[in-house]
């Protein structure tokens, strides 16, 4: 969600209508077709858009009026589905049961039971979040962070069809790369699988009151907002941790590159539209320190998250099982909401770096796009966009070492 709604004077794309058929598993980098962004699933196929200043855009919106649905069409849908008016006005409700792991992984289990409900009319239930979530907050779910996604009158006595994310069958049933643009409404199939989910997750990620007053104080102690205020930023996310881990790098044909790495990818960008300013986003303590060494960037982060000098021995989501077990769920519910906050705020950025097999860098993508309707200017590392939670059917082309997996998980 946008907290400065200011226009910036860049070479923002609007996604316009499918020209083509176009699918996750397509590539073909290189050719003219593949770098026209009036596809609207332009992102499930390309690395990068980096506009040079003074490029005209060959994409324009589709004309017409109704014949183009926009973001507040699928809210008002949504409303309507999620209110006891529609999904609940004949005493049935879905729920969900989302699944512990790193904590934007999780928050992604919720779009394909929603996307689901969307097309069944019947409203989905706020799932429960007992793995990132402590005794301080009653409710347990995912309101301990945003806002709750049923109406009111839509409570306990409905009808309950759950819908199960250990169930392949149905995660299989949900999935875009097998399933192609039928699970998206007829009235948003124009707009592709990228704008509908990316709109899907800015609409469950609607921050809570509680978390927006600490996202609006975190862009003040990160300078990013005064930093906004005067022009656009760049947004670099830089993943290590455990995805540095040897298990990590062949599961998900991942590889670890340095601050620099990411800044080489954009560097002629940011010199023709005069940008300096960089607001980082990492979980490592190193990665600060190449940050706090340059003298060609000045760097803004946000202070007072939880980031790590060395590589951990386990992965995420083994320890935030081995919390749920030892009732130290607290400990995840601080960790999420740090980078919830962080999200957030990189998502307020004009151009985002950062690697696609990143779940928070999606989710940052998303988000950013969601807000401004629009191919926004992005370089990814390592891979096009995927949305498809459950299904490995993300595809790495570039930086994969050699033996690495060229598919991971969504």
């Amino acid at each position: 969600p946008r907290l400065h709604e200011r226009s910036i004077a860049l070479q923002y794309e609007p996604i316009s209508a499918v020209t083509r058929p176009s699918f996750a598993g397509q590539t073909g980098r290189g050719s003219e077709d593949s770098l026209c962004v009036e596809n609207a699933d332009f992102m499930l196929r390309e690395l990068e858009h980096l506009p040079m200043a003074g490029q005209t855009s060959s994409a324009k919106r589709v004309t017409g009026g109704a014949s183009w649905p926009s973001r507040s069409d699928l809210f008002s849908l949504l409303a309507r589905v999620q209110s006891s008016g529609a999904g609940c006005g004949h005493g049935e409700a879905a729920t969900t049961t989302l699944l512990p792991a790193g904590f934007f992984s999780t928050l992604h289990g919720v779009l394909k039971p929603l996307a689901h409900a969307v097309r069944s009319g019947t409203a989905l239930r706020t799932p429960s979040l007992a793995a990132f979530t402590g005794p301080s907050c009653r409710a347990r779910d995912l309101s301990c962070f945003f806002e709750r996604m049923e109406g009111e009158l839509c409570g306990s006595g409905a009808q309950h069809n759950h819908l199960d994310l250990e169930d392949e069958g149905f995660v299989r049933d949900e999935s875009f790369s097998l399933q192609g643009p039928k699970l998206i409404p007829v009235a948003f199939r124009s707009r592709g699988w990228f704008w509908y989910t990316s709109q899907l997750l800015s609409w469950v990620m609607r921050p809570n009151a509680a978390l927006a007053a600490d996202i609006k104080a975190a862009l003040e102690a990160s300078r990013l907002g005064a930093a906004l205020r005067r022009g656009p930023v760049i947004g670099v996310h830089v993943r290590h941790g455990d995805a540095c881990l040897a298990r990590e790098r062949r599961r998900m044909g991942r590889t670890c590159y340095s601050l620099e790495r990411h800044l080489a990818r954009v560097r002629g960008y940011a010199r023709a539209h005069g940008i300096w300013t960089v607001y980082l986003a990492t979980d490592s303590e190193k990665v600060l320190d190449e940050a706090r060494r340059s003298t060609e960037f000045q760097f803004l982060w946000l202070p007072n998250v939880t980031r790590q000098r060395a590589t951990p021995a386990r992965i995420i989501d083994r320890t935030v099982r081995r919390r749920v077990a030892t009732g130290e769920t607290h400990l995840s519910a601080r960790e999420a909401w740090q980078a919830t906050v962080d999200v957030m705020l990189l998502a307020e950025c004009a151009l985002l770096v950062g690697q696609m097999t990143s779940t928070l860098f999606r989710t940052a993508i998303s988000l950013r796009a969601a807000a401004c309707d629009c191919v926004m200017p992005f370089a990814s590392l390592d891979a096009p966009f995927c949305s498809d939670y459950g299904v490995r059917s993300g595809v790495v082309r570039a930086g994969a070492g050699a033996g690495a997996n060229r598919s991971f998980w969504c």
